[in-house]
């Protein structure tokens, strides 16, 4: 096989004005590129919801010693920091995605599955953190803490039981079922008489049916025999002592 011509390889003229050509200084390229970095990262902080001071805030580079166009004509767009600045979409987007962590975490506790209920319930807590809230969302986000709390009770974690019924009721002084879960877990601790004041918070919700009434009063009087039931054994104990 004939070798190339080394004239078709490189033309002379293209290879002076290569080697004649000025690369860029390693050092400034360096220099140029973390600058694009930091104004990447300002930006992906902006887009991600952070207050970021305009001010820093890179408008661009004309090449890699110029100093930073401080971009002060940019507007950020403000979080919405009220509910009525959501568009309808929003608001009906952010309640369907709280259902759907609920149900799924539901349908978990139902197969037993304590641990995947939790961390569904637990996503669907951190997808509405920090942000302002409807009163639909309110009320999913406190059924959201009262279920966590019943499967902690379930995994006989009675302290995180306690730590997220408070939650449910700090968000809602009414809501039953955070003081029977809570009173749940402090009678498994052997907290009888906390248990039985959860249990009459409770049994003051408003709106209960007499039903629900009913079986309030039959847990409280389970609560009081189990406690008698301690009590009979501490004596027993301490007549056995010699």
């Amino acid at each position: 096989m004939r070798p190339a011509n080394t004239k078709q390889i490189m033309d002379p003229s293209a290879l002076e004005r290569i080697l004649n050509s000025k690369l860029p200084d390693t050092k400034e390229l360096d220099e140029f590129l973390s600058k694009i970095d930091h104004v990447s990262q300002k930006i992906d902080d902006v887009l991600k919801g952070k207050d970021v001071p305009v001010d820093e805030i890179v408008a661009n580079y004309q090449n890699p010693k110029a100093e930073p166009i401080v971009a002060s004509e940019i507007q950020v767009k403000d979080k919405p920091k009220t509910v009525e600045q959501l568009s309808s979409e929003q608001k009906v987007e952010r309640i369907q995605k709280l259902k759907r962590f609920k149900n799924v975490g539901n349908d978990a506790y139902s197969q037993k599955d304590f641990e995947k209920a939790i961390l569904e319930y637990s996503n669907g807590i951190k997808s509405i953190d920090d942000k302002p809230i409807s009163e639909i969302e309110s009320s999913l986000l406190v059924q959201l803490y009262s279920n966590s709390a019943l499967c902690y009770n379930k995994l006989e974690k009675y302290q995180q039981a306690i730590k997220y019924c408070e939650k449910a009721i700090s968000i809602d002084k009414t809501f039953s079922k955070a003081y029977l879960r809570r009173g749940n877990a402090k009678e498994s601790l052997g907290l009888f008489q906390e248990a039985l004041d959860d249990y009459t918070s409770a049994l003051n919700c408003p709106n209960l049916t007499q039903k629900q009434k009913d079986e309030i009063l039959s847990i409280m009087n389970r609560c009081k025999i189990r406690e008698q039931s301690i009590e009979k054994q501490k004596t027993v104990h301490l007549d056995d002592i010699t």
